[in-house]
């Protein structure tokens, strides 16, 4: 059988107000068997200021598996974690927030940034998953990705498909 893709995903959010806070809740799926994951998320430290990491939600997770040295001055949050079981690792069900980022809106109007799940050395991306009693590491061409991204401001439409033969 098939199992679900592993997948990591960062909310879009129109409108940010200037000086508001935003938060940005790191959600998964397909998260079974999963026996440690470590990844970058990044953004422009000129739109999005780093306030803190929250609603831990794995088990041994807290902020300990993360290295915010680099998240004021270049937008750099580095995550590595491993599950407290070795044999079956851990599972969630799909829509789980596993943490969450918590940030302040510095960027003026018309002003965005992606906020992406990435690797930049030395922290590779990386997800250990349990198959068949077997360790098996997903880079990130493995997994589904969804990024994330911060508008200030303003709304970023979404194109409709038009029937139109023109």
């Amino acid at each position: 059988a098939l199992s679900a893709q592993v997948g990591f995903s960062l909310p879009f959010v129109n409108n940010a107000t200037p000086g508001s806070p935003l938060n940005a809740p790191v959600q998964v799926t397909g998260f079974k068997n999963i026996a440690g994951v470590q990844h970058v998320i990044s953004w422009d430290p000129q739109v999005l200021s780093f306030l803190t990491i929250d609603n831990f939600n794995l088990p041994g997770l807290d902020a300990a598996e993360f290295n915010s040295s680099q998240a004021a001055a270049s937008g750099i949050l580095r995550f590595a974690w491993v599950s407290d079981n070795l044999n079956t690792g851990t599972t969630k069900p799909d829509g789980t927030t596993i943490f969450r980022i918590r940030f302040q809106v510095l960027g003026a109007v018309n002003s965005s940034t992606p906020i992406t799940i990435t690797q930049n050395p030395p922290t590779g991306f990386e997800v250990n998953q349990i198959v068949g009693g077997n360790l098996q590491a997903l880079g990130i061409d493995q997994v589904q990705l969804t990024q994330g991204f911060a508008a200030v401001g303003f709304t970023v439409g979404v194109a409709e498909v038009s029937n139109d033969p023109e």
